[in-house]
């Protein structure tokens, strides 16, 4: 949610979705889910990369090493499908994906990152862009099952891709797209719900008093990065460079994250328990993938 776009993104998946008219899961609650959440402490983070949260392990893309596994199993079973047609293919889109982290959850966070990318992304200076696929209209249609049959063989519901999908989900429990989306669109709750929160509004209040000592004027640390001067520009500036370098102070200073990250957590366990049910079938699922991806793999060596 919140990882790899030019600038470090707070809160930019619940933008997308927001535009999107998505709703989160926590509507018609109990009173009491609408109290703040206890935190027992607010311990100070050096590095958010090193953060984890509840809703993580309900998520394949922040288990980096099962996210790999499925990824070359997807690799070799959309391969093998499209060899059986003909067609020597290579699968630009399961091809060494970065590794999953916190890091930039909530904007830049450490010096030397400031000082070197003020607020843009270091992965998305540094990652080339990927090459297009190549695939030809045959190729493609094979690939997402556009046609039922090409050259007289009969291509699979959904094509390679749906095949392929098919065999790695085999034993799971059954569930539709948007129950599969129940995770992301819970850490969208909690973090909006986070930002609201009194704990955090007070040290935003504080970041931004520290930030207009230094001679910037920003309502939080989301407000930094919505400025167009550093949104639109494609390499960082002095100006951008020295901003990001208040901010990471300022946040050090009054431990921004650390307070920001502990309440977040707080209305993540909160929602994994009102969620419990879907988030097991999700669970398994997820060990589903894993394992059935391992198996490929395996056989494959």
């Amino acid at each position: 949610m919140r990882q790899t776009t030019k600038i470090a993104s707070i809160g930019m998946i619940i933008a997308i979705f927001s535009a999107a008219g998505c709703s989160t899961a926590s509507g018609g609650k109990s009173l009491e889910s609408k109290k703040e959440p206890s935190v027992s402490s607010f311990p100070a983070v050096e590095n958010p990369k090193d953060l984890s949260f509840p809703l993580d392990k309900y998520r394949l893309l922040a288990d980096n090493t099962g996210r790999r596994t499925v990824a070359s199993a997807t690799k070799i079973l959309r391969t093998d499908c499209m060899k059986r047609f003909g067609f020597d293919f290579h699968d630009a889109e399961t091809t060494a994906p970065l590794d999953f982290s916190h890091a930039r959850l909530y904007g830049v966070a450490d010096k030397r990152t400031a000082s070197l990318y003020g607020y843009h992304n270091p992965n998305a200076i540094s990652t080339p862009k990927k090459q297009a696929s190549g695939l030809t209209p045959s190729a493609e249609a094979v690939l997402v099952g556009d046609v039922n049959q090409y050259k007289g063989i009969d291509v699979p519901k959904g094509g390679c891709a749906g095949d392929t999908a098919r065999k790695l989900h085999r034993g799971s429990p059954g569930m539709s797209r948007e129950s599969s989306q129940l995770p992301d669109r819970l850490i969208i709750d909690a973090s909006q719900r986070s930002q609201t929160d009194s704990r955090v509004k007070k040290v935003f209040e504080r970041w931004s008093t520290c930030m207009k000592e230094s001679g910037y004027q920003y309502a939080d640390p989301a407000t930094v990065l919505r400025d167009p001067r550093f949104a639109q520009s494609g390499q960082p500036n002095q100006e951008e460079i020295a901003t990001a370098q208040a901010d990471v102070s300022c946040k050090k200073k009054y431990n921004v994250i650390g307070i920001w990250s502990a309440v977040e957590s707080a209305y993540q366990r909160r929602l994994v328990e009102e969620n419990q049910l879907i988030l097991s079938k999700i669970e398994s699922d997820i060990s589903a993938q894993i394992k059935n991806a391992s198996k490929v793999i395996g056989a494959e060596g």
